[in-house]
């Protein structure tokens, strides 16, 4: 793996010193996408910043708003208009290198689900037989394929309903669930490093 230290990183008003940057692989870009059956797939991304940049401070994501911002606290968010009050608290994991919290699906038990602006749809883990991994792109683009729930419970509040595509997961460790754009463009979460939570509105 080739890895680069970096100057610094600007973000806004943001500077990220001596950041380490990993180049990426063209497999690795052609792997996560999922482009309709008979469509050529071109990618424009110059890069990829993952939460590990932003470990040092908190990270707002409000993108319904197209908002993206670094804040140092919940007071902060309040004096800025942000109701605070009505934020729902659940712990942060961290410890397998992904944002991941718990989350109930209607009525089963928790899961873990993996917060990824890098995913557009939300994603079921389905294990892997020999039809999908065959044809990932025809079951990702199946209207057949999205299972819609009517609960799905982060702390004690429902975000819901909820749609999920059954697709396999294919990384090295068992991930059951990825909420990606669909949810983030929905509620809006800010990311609590410090204290190891995650908030949802």
């Amino acid at each position: 793996v080739d890895l680069y230290r970096l100057p610094r990183i600007e973000v806004g008003a943001m500077s990220f010193v001596h950041p380490v940057l990993q180049v990426g692989s063209n497999a690795f870009r052609q792997d996560g996408k999922i482009t309709p059956p008979g469509c050529v797939s071109h990618s424009h991304e110059q890069g990829r910043l993952g939460w590990q940049l932003f470990h040092n401070v908190n990270l707002l994501l409000d993108l319904k708003n197209e908002k993206i911002a670094f804040c140092d606290s919940l007071d902060t968010l309040k004096k800025q208009g942000y109701p605070v009050d009505h934020f729902i608290q659940v712990p942060l994991l961290l410890e397998r290198g992904l944002i991941e919290f718990e989350a109930q699906v209607s009525g089963n038990s928790f899961i873990r689900c993996v917060l990824d602006t890098g995913t557009t749809w939300n994603i079921l883990n389905q294990a892997p037989t020999a039809d999908t991994i065959e044809s990932i792109e025809q079951n990702g683009w199946d209207l057949q394929n999205i299972l819609k729930f009517s609960a799905c419970i982060i702390g004690e509040r429902n975000f819901a309903p909820i749609e999920f595509r059954q697709l396999p997961i294919r990384i090295p460790i068992q991930i059951d669930a990825i909420l990606g754009m669909e949810f983030l463009m929905e509620y809006s979460v800010f990311i609590d490093f410090s204290e190891r939570a995650i908030y949802f509105w």
